[in-house]
């Protein structure tokens, strides 16, 4: 007896073919013209128009597993061109978008980037807290393909270091790795921060959370 899928369950390339072979089978059981055919009575009808359905379905169930099943794996640090958007500017706060533009094949981005704020001689003196609310917006953790010359960003906030005092250390250069990538690469900005958190990445090129 014939059962119906499962939640989850999908039919194999090897089920399409036992399903071919089973009404192939019943096909040339009954070799006859379709005048003759009918004269049999419903029930060959039934197993042919049974047989054509079942293996229509098999045939889009693997095409669908097939089609959802591909993965892309994530952007090793090689794949992106890294670079530092514009600054903004508000009340103390500063933000800067990091830019990931992919070149080469198609990878993903998802979660947090790292970002360690340099001296001049290039220690680090500041690493970058991980945050989904900042003063520019909220932000939430969702994975972003991207395809070669696409690009993905990631909003790093900081205060301005003489809006306060005693006056931080701050940072004109950073230290960025890409999410669950393990190779860094250093960046200037024009304007020192202190303070510094980084938002996860989102598509698009200005970071901007909602």
């Amino acid at each position: 007896m014939l059962r119906r899928p499962l939640a989850g369950e999908y039919p194999r390339p090897e089920m399409t073919a036992s399903v071919a072979s089973l009404c192939s089978k019943v096909r040339s059981a009954f070799p006859l013209a379709l005048g003759e055919r009918v004269r049999l009575g419903r029930r060959v009808l039934r197993i042919a128009a049974l047989c054509g359905a079942i293996q229509i379905m098999a045939t889009v169930v693997v095409v669908q597993e097939s089609s959802a099943g591909v993965v892309v794996s994530p952007c090793a640090s090689r794949q992106l061109v890294i670079s530092l958007g514009r600054l903004s500017a508000g009340l103390g706060h500063l933000a800067v978008p990091i830019r990931f533009r992919a070149r080469g094949g198609t990878c993903s981005l998802r979660g947090f980037p790292g970002v360690d704020g340099l001296s001049a001689s290039g220690r680090v003196i500041i690493r970058a807290k991980r945050a989904l609310n900042g003063y520019f917006g909220h932000w939430r953790i969702a994975t972003i393909t991207l395809r070669n010359g696409q690009t993905a960003s990631a909003l790093l906030e900081g205060l301005d270091p003489a809006f306060l005092s005693p006056r931080p250390r701050s940072s004109r250069s950073f230290s960025i790795t890409p999410p669950n990538a393990s190779h860094s690469v250093q960046r200037r900005t024009t304007y020192p921060l202190s303070h510094l958190s980084i938002h996860p990445v989102v598509a698009g090129r200005n970071g901007g959370g909602a």
